[in-house]
């Protein structure tokens, strides 16, 4: 899922640092897997480019896609290796949820349509928020395929061209935060205090609608 890509790129980002990783035996992923793969890439490590054999144009092998060199290193992401990065990305404690937070880097439409599907006739917890953050334009779609109504009718909110952690909004600081984004998982607690659940968007649903992790 979207979450496990994302573990998946911090993984890498681990073991790259500056370097160019190369992924081999991926399936192809989908522009919201490649996105979140591509923000842990460059929260845990400082990658600019990586190549995912068979996919990536300069990669149709993996002697093209280290040009005749040999790698430095070799690593096996395993299912051992994904469950060590959920437990890293994982810091709270309680089980509550005050801030759900979905759209990090920015929501696609598909990943609006998600949400909006897993709460359709359900209501979000009163103890807890719901925020999915996204670009203008992907909210005016939204808006329009009524995707944003489905969302605000089950007590959530789209909010565009913003972050918590870049906006520096007050009313996220020092909150019990979930996340599907490792992204938001790296930076929430150094940014803006808070702790937080890391789990798929579907759990992150959840945990709206029952005002805590089950």
């Amino acid at each position: 899922n979207l979450s496990d890509w994302g573990t998946l790129g911090y993984f890498g980002g681990e073991q790259a640092g500056l370097g160019v990783p190369v992924f081999d035996k991926c399936k192809i992923p989908a522009l919201e897997d490649a996105k979140e793969l591509c923000a842990a890439l460059a929260t845990e490590g400082g990658v600019g480019m990586f190549h995912i054999v068979g996919i990536t144009p300069e990669a149709p092998t993996v002697e093209a896609a280290f040009q005749g060199d040999q790698p430095k290193s070799r690593h096996t992401f395993t299912n051992q290796e994904k469950e060590r990065v959920y437990k890293r990305l994982n810091s709270c404690r309680s089980p509550e949820v005050d801030i759900v937070m979905l759209g990090c880097p920015h929501a696609s439409l598909m990943e609006i349509v998600e949400a909006a599907h897993l709460l359709d006739g359900r209501r979000i917890s009163e103890n807890t928020q719901l925020w999915v953050c996204t670009t203008e334009s992907i909210r005016a779609y939204a808006e329009k395929l009524g995707y944003d109504k489905m969302i605000s009718d089950a007590g959530g909110k789209i909010m565009a061209d913003t972050c918590p952690c870049i906006s520096q909004i007050e009313m996220a600081r020092n909150k019990r935060y979930m996340t599907n984004s490792v992204k938001q998982a790296y930076y929430a607690p150094g940014q803006l205090g808070a702790q937080v659940h890391f789990a798929n968007t579907r759990d992150c649903i959840e945990a709206a609608v029952k005002g805590r992790r089950s």
